[in-house]
């Protein structure tokens, strides 16, 4: 039993897995932190961009342009991790991603949070809330098989490494596709609901 549970610890995807979810908090606590160091200037900038976006939303419909940055933004960070696993520099770029996915999210709910208190963390669930319960695990489905991939990758020739990343399995690109169309669909919900409430809060707060 005890032998079991010493397996299942050292176990590589479980490390891989620890370590990015460390990358990821640490993350969260470096946007919080800078976040917490925002200048008064940053709380006027904020009304001013959530105002013209209020005009916005209001005056026209959505553009092909906005749903290609928002199906943008949901794909970016979990294909960049899945791309990582095709070299051996991924054992260094997941990490720095991992951090990155918690860094932005919780930097951008900080200054919101900073500048309007009560308000400001309402408009951050409403504007980042359903993106990251999307995004975030789908990050994490796809970048902790891609470090264990990247670390295999270590030490081969460039010959060998081609093989095994055709290797990869009709599985790996099953799971890639299957989480891609999560991402997409998750886009397409925000696009519908999203409008909705983010009116409904800015109309009531500015």
């Amino acid at each position: 039993m005890k032998w079991n549970r010493a397996e299942r610890w050292t176990d590589p995807s479980r490390l891989h897995s620890l370590l990015l979810a460390v990358f990821f908090f640490l993350g969260i606590g470096a946007g919080v932190v800078c976040a917490g160091r925002i200048s008064g200037d940053v709380e006027r900038e904020l009304t001013t961009y959530l105002t013209d976006y209020l005009a916005l939303a209001q005056s026209q419909d959505l553009g092909i342009s906005v749903v290609c940055s928002l199906t943008l933004l949901y794909l970016q960070g979990p294909v960049l991790a899945f791309l990582c696993g095709v070299c051996s520099a991924g054992i260094l770029l997941l990490p720095l991603l991992a951090a990155a996915a918690g860094f932005f999210p919780a930097y951008a709910a900080g200054c919101l949070t900073a500048s309007f208190g009560g308000r400001g963390l309402l408009l951050a669930l409403a504007f980042f809330g359903f993106r990251c319960l999307v995004t975030v695990p789908c990050f994490f489905l796809l970048a902790a098989p891609a470090m264990g991939r990247a670390a295999a990758l270590r030490g081969l020739s460039r010959g060998r490494r081609c093989a095994a990343f055709s290797a990869c399995g009709r599985g790996c690109w099953l799971g890639f596709g299957i989480v891609c169309l999560i991402l997409c669909l998750g886009a397409w919900i925000e696009l519908r609901l999203s409008p909705f409430l983010l009116r409904a809060l800015l109309e009531r707060f500015f």
